[in-house]
């Protein structure tokens, strides 16, 4: 499961997730940065890739979640999500990540 970045000009960049299964990108912000989700297994994560290509992902501070996304980026880099947690994924919240 590839992701691409399509430049102005019309050139791809292409990048993978260590162990994504499937993979989302949700949001783009004005410099480039990514946002998203994938999953491995059972599990979804949250990623952020920056202009430089550097790769972030990561779980909410209390571990991993049934269902995880990142829906959108602004140009300062605060990130707005979601997360479904508990043995069956009952329980949700919407979460704001700063840089």
């Amino acid at each position: 499961n590839r992701h691409y970045l399509r430049s102005p000009k019309g050139q791809f960049d292409e990048f993978d997730l260590p162990g994504g299964k499937s993979n989302q990108t949700t949001s783009v912000n004005d410099k480039g940065e990514l946002t998203g989700c994938y999953s491995t297994s059972f599990r979804v994560h949250g990623f952020v890739r920056k202009t430089n290509g550097k790769l972030i992902t990561f779980d909410l501070p209390w571990g991993e979640t049934e269902d995880m996304c990142l829906e959108t980026i602004n140009n300062s880099g605060q990130i707005a999500g979601y997360a479904r947690y508990g043995q069956f994924g009952e329980n949700e919240i919407g979460f704001i990540r700063m840089p």
